[in-house]
């Protein structure tokens, strides 16, 4: 049928394509992988966040908590239990809290929106390595296609046959069929 050279030739590039497709299949395992682990830190990270906000948010309060505590125990010993001072002390401390509890919460939403954005990064870069090894597969199975068919063609001219202009059936091949016959 073939000869034992061509149908090595033909064997060993249908390996290479079945070749292709594994090291496909593991590349991409290896990058969901990574996509994973890097999904999973992030979701770790946004937990220590909000737990950092959450700690730094109780510590202000109970801060503010005992500011006021003892604001009125200095006022209350002298007997004044309600002024305009201790009015205005507590209205300039619950505005200082308020103050900084703000800036822990932007920067809570700042370090969310800088995790969102690695994120979207890993998805992408995800999606761009699936695209890459699909590529390298494509480009091994054309390889191992164009290999096949050189074995194969490789197979019928090299019995003697003469192929291209000096063919003996040239003359009968249409004008637009002879310009691509070298």
């Amino acid at each position: 049928m073939c000869d034992p050279v061509t149908a090595a030739i033909i064997i060993g590039q249908g390996a290479s394509m079945i070749q292709a497709k594994k090291a496909q299949k593991s590349a991409d395992a290896i990058a969901q992988a990574s996509f994973d682990a890097d999904m999973q830190q992030i979701k770790d990270n946004r937990r220590e966040v909000a737990l950092e906000a959450a700690q730094k948010g109780n510590s202000l309060s109970q801060l503010f908590q005992e500011k006021q505590a003892a604001n009125r125990a200095l006022l209350q010993s002298s007997g004044i239990a309600s002024s305009m001072s201790l009015n205005a002390a507590y209205q300039n401390a619950r505005k200082i809290q308020k103050t900084d509890l703000n800036a822990i919460a932007l920067k809570e939403g700042r370090q969310f929106a800088e995790l969102a954005y690695k994120g979207q990064d890993s998805r992408l870069q995800l999606a761009s390595k699936k695209a890459a090894n699909k590529s390298a597969k494509d480009s091994a199975y054309i390889k191992g296609a164009t290999g096949i068919a050189k074995a194969a063609g490789g197979l019928q001219f090299n019995k003697g046959q003469q192929v291209g202009k000096n063919s003996p059936n040239f003359k009968d091949y249409s004008e637009s069929d002879k310009r691509f016959i070298s």
